[in-house]
C-alpha cells in the first residue's frame, strides 16, 4: 500500500512515557469490558515552523495546505492514558478512535487520514492560536513542534515526529463535517495492547492526512473544545482472565528484570516462580516487531534465563514473558556496544 508522505517516513525509535484522561468503563457482553477515553494530551504539528504549536487550542490539524509553496503539511498528536481505566492484566479485543471534523477547504475532495504509533515522548503547553489553529502560535516550554518533540529542550530525531513506519489504521474522509469513526484493525489492538504490557512504550498515535495533494486538510475538534461530546475518543472493548483462567495469577510470576542493564552482548533475566512451568520471552525492536523470542521450563523459585543481545544493534527495546499461569510482563531494556 502506498501513502501520501512527500516527507521521509522515519524508522521508529522508541523511548518512554504516558498520560491522559478517561470518561467511563461499561459492561458489554459476559466477560468484556468497555473503557472509552478522552485524550491525556494532544496538539498539531506545523510542517513550516519549528516553534509553531498548538498545545492548548480546540482544534488539531492534519492534511497539506494550500498556498506558499504548497508543503505546508499538518500533523496531530493524540495520547491516552489506558492505567487508569483498563486493568493491567486485561486482552485487548477491540479498538477504535472517534473524532469530529469541524472545517474542510473549499472545494477540497474527500481525503484518507492514516494512523501511526509514536516511537518518543512529546509534549503539550500553553500554546493557543485560537480560530486561526490552521497557522499555530508560537511555541510554549514543552510544546511539541514540527522540529522539537519538547520546546525548546529534545528535538525529534526525524523532523515532523518520531513514528513506526507503518499506519496502524486509516479512515476515510469526506466533505461532510461530521463524526468519523476508525475501526478496529490488529494493528491499532497490538498499539494498545503494547501500552497496557509496557506503559513507558505509551506515545500515543500521529495522525496524517495526504500531503502530496493541495488543500487535504481537515480541522479536528481537539480535547479542549467546548463542545465536549466532539472530542477525540478511543474506544477499547477488552476481556480480563478469571481466577479459574489464571490460577494464582498475582502470586505466581515476578520479574526481576535483565542485568546488566544498559546490557552488552549478552544479559540474564531473572524471574520467580511459585510452581515449576514454561515461560515464554519475545524482544520487540523499536517498530513493534519481534525479533527473538525463546522459551524455557522453569522451576519453582528463582530462575535464569541469558539472552544472547550481542546481534542487536545499539538502541532501546522492549522485552515481555509470559508463563503458563501468569499474566505476561513486559519491560525495557538498553542495548550498548
Amino acid at each position: 500500500m502506498a501513502f501520501p508522505f512527500p516527507f521521509p517516513i522515519p524508522a521508529a525509535i522508541v523511548l518512554l512515557s504516558m498520560a491522559v484522561g478517561w470518561m467511563a468503563i461499561a459492561g458489554t457482553v459476559a466477560g468484556q469490558d468497555e473503557a472509552v477515553l478522552t485524550p491525556a494530551k494532544d496538539n498539531t504539528l506545523y510542517q513550516e515552523s519549528g516553534s509553531r504549536s498548538n498545545g492548548s487550542g480546540e482544534y488539531l490539524y492534519v492534511g497539506r495546505t494550500s498556498g506558499f509553496d504548497g508543503t505546508l503539511a499538518r500533523r496531530a498528536l493524540l495520547k491516552f492514558d489506558l492505567e487508569r481505566a483498563i486493568p493491567r492484566d486485561a486482552r485487548i479485543l477491540n479498538v477504535t478512535l472517534t473524532f469530529h471534523t469541524s472545517e474542510a477547504p473549499v472545494g477540497g475532495s474527500g481525503t484518507e487520514i492514516f494512523v501511526l504509533r509514536v516511537t518518543r515522548d512529546w509534549g503539550e503547553s500553553a500554546s493557543n492560536a485560537g480560530d486561526r489553529a490552521i497557522e499555530g502560535a508560537r511555541a510554549q516550554q514543552g510544546d511539541a513542534t514540527w522540529t522539537h518533540a519538547i520546546f525548546d529542550v529534545a528535538t525529534w530525531q526525524n523532523a515532523g515526529g518520531d513514528f513506526a513506519a507503518a499506519p496502524s489504521a486509516s479512515v476515510s474522509v469526506g466533505r461532510p463535517l461530521t463524526q468519523y469513526v476508525v475501526k478496529s484493525t490488529e494493528a491499532l489492538e497490538n498499539d494498545v495492547q503494547l501500552w497496557l504490557d509496557a506503559p513507558e512504550a505509551n506515545h500515543g498515535w500521529i495522525l496524517i492526512g495526504d500531503e502530496v495533494r493541495e488543500s487535504t486538510t481537515r480541522r479536528l475538534n481537539s480535547r479542549f473544545h467546548r463542545d465536549e461530546p466532539s472530542r477525540p475518543r478511543m474506544t477499547v472493548i477488552f476481556s480480563v482472565p478469571t481466577s479459574s483462567e489464571s490460577p494464582a495469577r498475582t502470586s505466581a510470576f515476578e520479574v526481576e528484570g535483565i542485568a546488566p542493564n544498559p546490557v552488552g552482548a549478552s544479559g540474564t533475566i531473572r524471574y520467580v516462580l511459585d510452581r515449576p512451568q514454561t515461560v515464554r520471552f519475545i524482544i520487540y525492536d523499536v517498530t513493534g516487531r519481534p525479533i527473538y523470542t525463546a522459551t524455557q521450563h522453569g522451576r519453582a523459585g528463582e530462575n535464569g534465563m541469558r539472552v544472547d543481545t550481542g546481534i542487536l544493534p545499539s538502541g532501546l527495546y522492549i522485552y515481555c514473558l509470559t508463563p503458563e499461569t501468569g499474566s505476561r510482563t513486559c519491560r525495557t531494556m538498553t542495548r550498548v556496544r
